[in-house]
């Protein structure tokens, strides 16, 4: 078996796709590197039982994974906290992205995972034997549309969140 270690996407958007359609993030680039800048959402309006913006992380350079490999397993870590003092969040999506970007197989996070007010927490969703519901291929994961989705739910009043980054980690076989 081996793995690509952890990559970071190249892209990342905010995308209103029902029911995570209530605040939108800002900065959401800013997921693409461990470096302390964050996608946020900071309204006093993200209040209990309001869920972002869907937060699609795409373009992740996975071409050291030879064509016709046998895709193990992926494991995808989020740094993610809310704000001492502020509303809290539990990262409520956690799901992987097709190649036509849409959210397809297994919710990670549908039971919700609080967040806490530590910025190093860092929240890990699969295995290297875990497809996440998906019948995944080579092809599918090396596509620049596959990547991952992330959505927060607000836990309490004027939330403020943060995401700093996120890494995806593909375990196969060559072929």
């Amino acid at each position: 078996m081996a793995t690509t270690g952890q990559i970071a996407p190249a892209s990342a958007q905010a995308v209103a796709e029902s029911p995570w359609s209530d605040n939108n993030w800002t900065n959401p680039a800013d997921v693409c590197a461990d470096d302390g800048s964050t996608a946020y959402i900071t309204s006093p309006t993200f209040d209990t039982n309001d869920q972002s913006y869907v937060l699609k992380a795409q373009g992740f350079d996975f071409s050291e994974i030879p064509d016709g490999s046998a895709i193990l397993g992926i494991i995808a870590r989020v740094n993610a906290w809310y704000r001492t003092g502020v509303g809290s969040g539990s990262l409520d999506l956690c799901q992987l992205l097709d190649v036509s970007g849409a959210k397809v197989g297994t919710n990670q996070c549908a039971t919700p995972v609080p967040l806490t007010t530590n910025d190093t927490t860092i929240i890990t969703k699969g295995a290297s034997d875990d497809l996440w519901g998906n019948a995944l291929t080579a092809a599918w994961v090396k596509d620049p549309d596959f990547g991952i989705a992330l959505g927060v739910l607000a836990t309490d009043n004027n939330a403020d969140v943060d995401i700093d980054y996120v890494t995806l980690e593909v375990y196969y076989t060559p072929p």
